[in-house]
C-alpha cells in the first residue's frame, strides 16, 4: 500500500491542483498563482500567509490521518510560519517554539532553505534566455513547518542531519576544535576565487556510438545517434533507463572518454564546442567504482584530493582546509569512519557503502562545474542514497554546479529531486525534460502512470524489452519503446539543443589547466607518496624482509668463501647471485604498482594532475627505500661472504647494487604502465628478465653470443652491474694454487698447479684477481662506464613509464 505522498505525488490532479482531495479530506480545486508563493515573514496578516496556512493545516491532517500522527502542532498558532515544500523528508520529531517536541511527518530535513541570491540568480538566468515559464507549484503532504522566529538558528546550523551514521558537523569540528561553517551543511570558501569560477551549461546533440561484434564485424550501435539535450548549471539531470541501455556510454560520450572513431554527434560546453582536454579539467567523473589509496584513510584521501585540484586550498589556512574536508565528510555521513584505513583487498575495515561515499567525497571536494555520476547510489541504502543525492543537489544550487547522474533503480523519493530525466531503452532517447513534466508526457502519449507506483520504475519497466518472459512479450514491449522514441525524436520541441543556454555563459572564457603548478602538483603527490609507502607492506617493506631472509642464506651458504683458486667460481657465483636476485624479486613490488597506475589514470582523467609531476613523485619516493633495502643486504651479505675487503670496496659493490635495484625496478615500473593486467605484467617481466639472464655473460661468454643476440647483450642492465662487481672484487686479489694433502691442509711443499695462468713471477705458486678478469674477458672494464650504462637505463625505463602513462588514455 503506497503512501499519502505516492498518491498525491502520481495523481495528475494533484499537480495540477493544491491539496485537492487528500485523504478523504475535500479542497476547492485551485491554482497557486506566482505571487501566492510568497510568505510575510512579519507580524501582518496577508492574504498569502492565511493560503499558506490553510494548505499547511490540511496536509497535517492528511498526515494525521494516514499516520495517527500528533495534530498538536502549532499551525494556527500567531507565530509566522514557512512551508518547506523540499519532497524528499523523512518522518520524525520537530520541535516548536517552546521547545516542545512536536510529530510531523518529517525530521530535522538534510537540506536547509535554499540562498535567496541562488534564487534571484537563476530567475535572473530564465529571464535572460526569453524564457519566461511559469512554474507550477507541487504541494504535497511531506512539508516542514518552522518557525519564523527559528532562522536565525537555522543560519547557524552546520549541518541538519549530516552524518547517515549519526555524526554532524557540530560534533566534528567540535572534536577538531575547528570553528562551524557557514552553516548550510555546505563548506564555505567566501573570500577565495571559489565564487568567481566558471559555470558551464553542457548540451549535446544527435550523440552515437557503435562497437564491432567480433567474428562477423557486424555495426551495434549502443546509442543510435539522435540523443539531445542540455543541461543548464544548478541542475540536476538523471539518466535513466534498463540495463544496457546505454547510460554509461552516453556519459563517457560527455565526458569525452570514447573513441572519437567510434563516436558521431556534438558535445558543447556553453554553445561552443570542447576538447577532451578542457573537458579533463572542467569535470569530475564519479565512476561505480573509485579508486581510493588503501592505506590512507577516508580523511587523508579527501584532504589530498582538495590540495591537488581545490584552488581555494592555496588561498586558505591548512586549518580551513581540513575544516572544509570535515564538513564534507559529515555530510556523507562517514563522520565515525572518517580516520579509518580505506584497506585492501585482503583487508578492509569499511563497508562497500562507506567506500562508495567516500570516493563521491573525494570527486565532489574539486567542486568543478560539471559533475558526471555514473550510478552514484549503487552499493548505497535508501537513506544514505537519498541524503547523498540531496546534498549534491545542495552543492550544485550553492556553486553553480550543472550534475548528470545515471540512476539504475530511482525510489520515488529519490526520483523527485532531479530537476532533469533523460529516459534511455536500447540506446534510443524516450524522454527528455522536466522531471515534473514527465509522467504528463507519457501520460499525453497514451501510458499513464497509475497511482501507488513510482513512475521512473513504471515507465522503466514499460520501455525494457528483457526479461518480459515470452518472444510475443518483449516483441511488443519493443515495438512500444520504438513507438515512442520515434514520437519523441520527431517532436522538435523535445528535442530542443542549445536553445536554453543564457548569454553570460555562451562568452564566459573555460579554463585550460591545473589549479596547481607542476611544482606544487610534484610536492604533493611526493608527501602522499611518501605516506603510502611507509604503510604499504607490500610496496618495500616485504620486499625488505625478503631481501633480509636472502641475505642471511647466501652468507651462510657462501660464507668466508676463501682464496684458493676454487674459490674463483664460488665469487663467480656469489657476486652473479647478488645481481640476479633484484631482478627476480622485483616482482614483489608489481600489485602495489599496479594499484599506482590505476590511482593515476583516475585521477588523471579528473584534471587532478599531470603525467610529469606523478612520474618525478613516483622516482623520489622510491630512493630512499630501495637505498635502505642496498644498505642492509650488502652489510649482510658482504662481510659474511668475505668479499674483498676494505672500506672503498664496499662502498663500491654497495653504489652498484642500489643502482641494480633501482634499474630493476624502473624496468618493473614500465612493464606495469604497458600491461595493466597482473598475470600479463607478470608474465612479461618473466620474459624479459629470463632472456637478461641468457644473455647477460656468466652462462655464455660474451665472444660465443650470436651474433643475433649480441645487441641484447649491451641493452642488459644486469651485464653492467655484474661486470662492475666482478672488477670490483677481483682486482688486487691474490689466489694460491697450491693443491691440499691427503690431510687437506696446504703448505709450501705441496705441488702447485694452476687453472689460470699466471702472470706473477715463476717462483709464485698462485695467481691474481687480474688474470682471472682477463681469463673470462672482464679485464677491460671500467667502473664509470658501468655506472652510466646503469644510470642511462633507468632514465630510458623511467622515460618509456613516463611516455606510456602520457599516451595511454586508459
Amino acid at each position: 500500500m503506497g503512501t499519502i505522498e505516492e498518491d498525491i505525488f502520481r495523481s495528475k490532479n494533484s499537480r495540477e491542483s493544491a491539496g485537492n482531495t487528500i485523504s478523504g479530506t475535500n479542497s476547492p480545486k485551485r491554482r497557486l498563482t506566482d505571487s501566492e508563493d510568497k510568505i510575510d515573514l512579519g507580524h501582518g496578516q496577508s492574504e498569502d500567509t492565511h493560503k499558506m496556512r490553510s494548505i499547511s493545516k490540511l496536509l497535517m491532517s492528511s498526515q494525521t490521518s494516514e499516520r495517527n500522527l500528533d495534530t498538536n502542532a502549532k499551525v494556527d498558532s500567531p507565530e509566522k510560519y514557512i512551508i518547506d515544500d523540499d519532497v524528499n523528508r523523512s518522518s520524525g520529531i520537530a520541535t516548536d517554539e517552546n521547545g516542545q517536541e512536536t510529530t510531523t511527518q518529517t525530521k530535522a530535513v538534510s537540506s536547509e532553505i535554499e540562498d535567496k541570491d541562488d534564487e534571484i540568480s537563476r530567475k535572473s538566468e530564465i529571464a535572460n534566455t526569453g524564457e519566461n515559464e511559469k512554474r507550477r507549484i507541487r504541494v504535497i503532504p511531506s512539508i516542514r513547518v518552522i518557525p519564523s522566529g527559528d532562522l536565525d538558528s537555522l543560519d547557524s546550523f552546520t549541518g541538519i542531519d549530516a552524518g547517515i551514521d549519526g555524526g554532524s558537523v557540530n560534533e566534528l569540528n567540535e572534536n577538531r576544535q575547528l570553528k562551524p561553517d557557514s552553516g548550510d551543511g555546505i563548506f564555505d570558501l567566501s573570500g577565495t576565487d571559489i565564487q568567481h569560477r566558471i559555470k558551464c551549461s553542457i548540451s549535446w546533440k544527435n550523440l552515437g556510438y557503435y562497437l564491432r561484434e567480433m567474428g562477423n564485424r557486424k555495426k551495434v550501435n549502443i546509442l543510435d545517434g539522435k540523443v539531445s539535450g542540455h543541461v543548464n548549471p544548478t541542475e540536476i539531470c538523471a539518466v535513466i533507463g534498463p540495463s544496457g541501455s546505454g547510460k554509461t556510454t552516453f556519459l563517457d560520450l560527455l565526458a569525452r572518454r570514447k573513441d572519437e572513431n567510434k563516436s558521431s554527434g556534438t558535445v558543447m560546453l556553453n554553445g561552443r564546442g570542447v576538447t577532451a582536454s578542457t573537458m579533463k579539467h572542467l569535470s569530475n567523473y564519479i565512476m561505480k567504482h573509485e579508486v581510493l589509496m588503501g592505506v590512507l584513510t577516508i580523511r587523508e584521501n579527501v584532504l589530498y584530493a582538495a590540495e591537488l585540484c581545490l584552488a581555494a586550498a592555496k588561498q586558505s589556512s591548512r586549518k580551513a582546509l581540513e575544516n572544509h574536508v570535515d564538513a564534507l565528510i559529515a555530510e556523507m555521513g562517514l563522520t565515525k569512519v572518517a580516520n579509518r584505513k580505506v584497506g585492501t583487498p585482503l583487508k578492509s575495515t569499511l563497508s562497500d557503502g562507506e567506500i562508495r561515499r567516500a570516493g563521491i567525497a573525494c570527486q565532489l571536494i574539486a567542486l568543478n562545474p560539471i559533475i558526471f555520476m555514473d550510478e552514484p547510489t549503487s552499493g548505497l541504502d535508501s537513506v544514505a542514497a537519498i541524503k547523498v543525492v540531496r546534498y549534491i543537489k545542495k552543492m550544485a544550487r550553492k556553486y553553480k554546479l550543472t550534475v548528470i547522474m545515471s540512476v539504475h533503480q530511482p525510489s520515488a523519493e529519490l526520483f523527485d529531486i532531479y530537476d532533469k530525466v533523460l529516459m534511455l531503452s536500447e540506446g534510443r532517447t524516450l524522454y527528455f525534460g522536466d522531471q515534473d513534466k514527465m509522467v504528463d508526457y507519457f501520460e499525453s502519449h497514451g501510458h499513464p502512470c497509475p497511482i501507488y507506483r513510482n513512475p521512473a520504475q513504471h515507465y522503466m519497466k514499460l520501455t525494457n524489452v528483457k526479461f518480459q518472459g515470452s518472444p510475443q512479450l518483449e516483441s511488443g514491449k519493443l515495438i512500444a519503446m520504438h513507438n515512442l522514441a520515434d514520437e519523441f525524436e520527431d517532436n522538435p520541441e523535445d528535442n530542443r539543443f542549445n536553445k536554453d543556454i543564457p548569454m553570460y555563459l555562451r562568452t564566459m572564457k573555460l579554463k585550460k589547466s591545473f589549479e596547481r603548478s607542476y611544482f606544487e602538483q610534484t610536492l604533493i603527490l611526493m608527501r602522499r607518496g611518501f605516506v603510502n609507502a611507509n604503510r604499504n607492506l607490500f610496496l618495500y617493506w616485504l620486499r625488505l624482509g625478503v631481501f633480509v631472509i636472502i641475505a642471511i642464506v647466501m652468507g651462510s651458504t657462501w660464507m668466508s668463501v676463501g682464496f684458493d683458486q676454487e674459490s674463483v667460481q664460488d665469487r663467480f657465483s656469489a657476486l652473479f647471485f647478488s645481481i640476479v636476485i633484484f631482478s627476480q624479486l622485483s616482482i614483489c613490488g608489481l600489485p602495489s604498482m599496479l594499484e599506482d597506475r590505476n590511482q593515476f589514470f583516475h585521477e588523471r582523467a579528473n584534471g587532478m594532475y599531470s603525467v610529469a609531476p606523478f612520474v618525478i613523485a613516483n622516482t623520489l619516493v622510491s630512493l630512499p627505500y630501495l637505498f635502505l633495502i642496498a644498505v642492509i643486504f650488502t652489510s649482510i651479505t658482504y662481510p659474511l661472504v668475505d668479499l674483498h675487503y676494505g672500506t672503498e670496496y664496499f662502498a663500491r659493490f654497495l653504489g652498484f647494487i642500489y643502482l641494480t635495484i633501482y634499474a630493476a625496478e624502473s624496468l618493473t615500473l614500465f612493464i606495469s604502465a604497458a600491461v595493466p593486467n597482473f598475470m600479463g605484467a607478470l608474465t612479461l617481466l618473466s620474459v624479459v628478465n629470463g632472456i637478461f639472464l641468457i644473455v647477460q655473460g656468466f652462462f655464455v661468454r660474451k665472444s660465443a653470443i650470436p651474433d643475433g643476440w649480441l645487441w641484447v647483450h649491451y641493452l642488459d642492465y644486469l651485464k653492467y652491474a655484474f661486470e662492475a662487481l666482478v672488477k670490483n672484487d677481483f682486482e688486487g686479489l691474490y689466489f694460491d694454487c697450491r693443491l691440499p694433502d691427503n690431510n687437506e691442509t696446504i703448505s709450501d711443499d705441496n705441488e702447485c698447479f694452476c687453472y689460470f695462468p699466471s702472470s706473477l713471477n715463476v717462483t709464485s705458486c698462485g695467481f691474481s684477481g687480474e688474470d682471472v678478469l682477463k681469463e673470462y674477458e672482464y679485464d677491460e672494464i671500467h667502473f664509470s662506464v658501468c655506472a652510466i650504462a646503469l644510470l642511462a637505463m633507468i632514465v630510458v625505463f623511467r622515460f618509456s613509464y613516463y611516455v606510456v602513462l602520457k599516451v595511454n588514455r586508459q
